[in-house]
């Protein structure tokens, strides 16, 4: 018995002096000679540690001709951040948005041992589509050299900027350093307003700006409209049909004499409602809209675009525009007309817009700068006499 825990003693200890003759290495790649990368540990020094996040550590001299320099012992390795940079985000995760609906939305992402920053470059389209803007906004190095981007945004085309385009796809990518970590996600623009049958002449367009810099933007989803019978319904605010026939019915445009609309409509946006002129010139050959009421102010224009106010780039032609102040008077368009003068002239079988601009004035000197509204939801009241 004592020779046999002799034996089994001395293979223990034989044992022991077996495992600290050569000190454990990490192999990286260990299947391929040409890519493996060999950590050695120092001596006496744990192979593994951990730190105060729980992230494993290899700490030790590299060697192998896959630790980022050809071997040698004295390369460093590149890895990329770990934890790596998480997803981004483009609007929250709703990847959609109309264009014109927002002048920006935004773009988020966290990353994680980013101590030389994170960056996000010119999104990437494809076509014709109108190029938009990234911007990174400040991001503070937190723990662990994270790096969370604040108010960083894109940007986002007008109905104007989109030309034929019916959708545009835009890639936005982040990346991060060391290691040149990349992450990407990808925004659709929708041209909701017209799509491919808005004329190349409105590219031309300037977005239209409030006295103190905020972007207005066209009415795009449904909204609720009231009516003069004191029903209500939403509508599509891009369709002149779908706002000015009462809820029941369908009326062709011009729409039902004396009919009343009351649209609700945010502040800083405006409505452009698309119609087609009838080809059957036997129909009255004039059509007016006027104000009635509280919250009757608006400006009132009819052009072959959307959004066309007088702006620089405007399409506007004689007599097509209506400023808020004379909103009462009304706005007449004609079907080549014969009468003299002034005259908002349209076309039978052609596409116009009519384009309200709720509680605000036209831009002044055909500069991009239209009053701010005082109202935050406004309902402009508009009669089709």
């Amino acid at each position: 018995m004592n020779r046999i825990r002799y034996t089994l003693s001395f293979l223990l200890l034989a044992g022991v002096a077996c495992v600290h003759a050569q000190q454990p290495i990490v192999k990286i790649n260990s299947d391929s000679s040409a890519t493996e990368c060999d950590v050695t540990a120092l001596a006496g020094a744990p192979i593994f540690q951990l730190d105060a996040t729980g992230n494993v550590l290899v700490k030790g001299t590299l060697s192998g001709n896959g630790c980022g320099g050809g071997g040698g012992g004295t390369t460093t390795a590149t890895f990329g951040l770990n934890p790596p940079a998480s997803g981004v985000v483009i609007n929250g995760g709703t990847t959609s948005v109309p264009a014109g609906s927002v002048v920006t939305v935004p773009l988020t992402y966290q990353a994680y041992n980013a101590t030389n920053g994170c960056s996000v470059g010119t999104p990437t389209t494809t076509g014709t589509c109108p190029a938009i803007t990234a911007s990174n906004g400040s991001c503070t190095a937190g723990a662990q050299g994270s790096c969370a981007p604040t108010a960083a945004t894109l940007s986002i085309p007008t109905i104007a900027q989109m030309g034929n385009n019916t959708s545009c796809g835009y890639t936005a990518t982040a990346t991060c350093n060391p290691g040149s970590v990349t992450s990407s996600a990808v925004l659709t623009v929708t041209n909701n307003g017209g799509g491919g049958d808005i004329p190349a002449a409105c590219s031309s367009l300037a977005t239209i700006h409030t006295s103190t810099g905020t972007a207005w933007s066209r009415l795009t989803t449904g909204t609720s409209v009231k009516y003069g019978d004191g029903t209500t319904a939403t509508k599509d605010p891009t369709d002149y049909v779908s706002v000015w026939s009462y809820p029941g019915t369908t009326a062709p445009w011009p729409g039902i004499a004396g009919g009343q609309t009351r649209p609700n409509v945010m502040s800083n946006l405006y409505l452009s409602e698309k119609f087609v002129v009838p080809s059957d010139t036997s129909l009255l050959p004039r059509w007016s809209w006027t104000g009635s009421g509280i919250g009757s102010n608006f400006s009132l224009t009819i052009s072959i675009c959307p959004g066309d106010f007088g702006q620089t780039g405007t399409q506007l032609t004689q007599g097509c525009k209506l400023d808020q102040s004379n909103s009462s008077n009304g706005l007449t368009s004609y079907v080549n007309p014969t009468q003299q003068g002034i005259a908002c002239t349209v076309n039978p079988g052609k596409t116009y817009y009519l384009n309200v601009l709720p509680n605000a004035n036209l831009p002044a000197n055909n500069v991009s700068s239209p009053s701010s509204p005082v109202c935050s939801t406004c309902t402009p009241w508009i009669v089709r006499n």
